[in-house]
């Protein structure tokens, strides 16, 4: 088994289109990202791709975007997580942490520890979810609208809000690439958000992000301490995955903490499915 370097994602989606389409929902965040690295280059200005692959065809993918975790693609091939562990710790890039799916990225973890001597330690368990239909759920006061530019401010705070409260302090963080990401959404390039008003004022925001052919990947979702319990969020998420549905998306697609039962048992009423659980690591400092 060798390793190719890529330097250009659409050649990188090319070739590893048939292991990333083999199974869409376990590969989604990989694939929501390298359509960003596509789509809006400005977002991830410094990248890196590599794809494991024996005989000529794919046996397993990494990629990382500065400054965050190295991604893994679902493997054809168990060996291919050592195997691109080697090529990663032999470039000799920043490698702050890896999210994979199980059992792959405390696989990968344990092949990095083991050559370079630093540590790791797992930040955060994700549950996995795909949804192709729909369950009707209650409808409180108030309706959903798509976000305009003129939210952008109420969309910065509500962002950072959500990074604050869902991720862990280790998870890296970068506000101007989020203000970033936010700008490109609110003009709906390929992208957006919605928001739900209860009649008075916006109290619950979805965004998402389309991947053509594969789906739309939900989030993040978010609604403000004073307004949960009313069930804003779950009935915008559905509105939200319904729009996507029935403009051809063949599926969507969620990440939630396990550690939260509230939005697990959202998604579920939903119609959403568990179809696998991820893993964040991070590395400690080379010793």
């Amino acid at each position: 088994m060798e390793v190719l370097r890529y330097g250009d994602p659409a050649s990188f989606r090319r070739d590893g289109e048939p292991l990333l389409i083999a199974d869409a929902a376990r590969n989604n965040l990989l694939l929501t990202v390298l359509q960003v690295l596509q789509d809006q280059p400005e977002v991830y200005p410094v990248f890196h791709l590599w794809m494991a692959v024996r005989d000529g065809e794919p046996r397993g993918l990494a990629m990382q975007t500065e400054s965050y975790n190295l991604l893994l693609a679902e493997p054809v091939e168990a060996d291919a997580v050592e195997t691109l562990a080697d090529a990663v710790v032999a470039d000799a890039g920043p490698l702050p942490g890896v999210t994979a799916n199980r059992p792959w990225a405390q696989r990968f973890a344990a092949r990095v520890t083991e050559l370079t001597g630093r540590g790791a330690q797992r930040i955060l368990e994700e549950g996995v979810w795909r949804l192709t239909s729909v369950a009707d759920v209650p409808a409180p006061a108030g309706a959903a609208r798509v976000a305009t530019p003129g939210d952008r401010d109420l969309l910065r705070r509500w962002m950072r809000a959500f990074m604050d409260e869902a991720l862990p302090p280790e998870h890296p963080r970068d506000d101007a690439r989020t203000d970033l990401d936010i700008e490109l959404r609110s003009v709906g390039r390929g992208s957006g958000y919605w928001l739900w008003e209860d009649g008075t004022a916006v109290v619950s925001v979805s965004g998402y992000r389309e991947v053509p052919g594969v789906g739309a990947r939900i989030g993040p979702v978010y609604t403000p301490q004073e307004h949960r319990g009313r069930g804003y969020a779950t009935r915008l998420v559905a509105e939200l995955s319904s729009a996507r549905l029935a403009l051809g998306d063949p599926a969507c697609f969620l990440f939630t903490d396990m550690a939260n039962p509230t939005s697990n048992a959202i998604y579920a009423r939903i119609g959403y499915v568990r179809v696998c659980e991820a893993e964040e690591y991070v590395f400690g400092p080379r010793p």
